[in-house]
């Protein structure tokens, strides 16, 4: 990911992958650029990660490996410090994982 956003020009400030998704701070002006911002890192990651690894493919049987969609959420910069703390210690919190 780190890779990707600084090749493509994409303002990430944190990321961190965790069980079964991803949290990522985003620097972007409008819904547009973080629009086309996820979708490159998406499209980039996903080919990559087949290519490193393309049993993945055969076992999921789909052609993508993220999903779809994403959810996205307006963070005030006063916040992003918080909000960057609390991406990078997801791991701290991997309890509500667990069955």
């Amino acid at each position: 990911m780190w890779t990707v956003a600084k090749e493509k020009n994409i303002g990430l400030s944190e990321c961190e992958i965790i069980v079964d998704h991803v949290h990522l701070l985003i620097s972007a002006e409008d819904r547009t650029r973080l629009s086309t911002a996820m979708n490159l890192l998406k499209g980039v990651t996903s080919r990559q990660i087949f290519q490193m690894f393309p049993e993945l493919r055969l076992d999921a049987g789909v052609g993508a490996f993220w999903q779809h969609r994403y959810a996205a959420k307006l963070i005030p910069e006063p916040a992003a410090d918080r909000v960057g703390r609390y991406i990078r210690t997801q791991w701290d919190r991997l309890e509500k994982y667990e069955r």
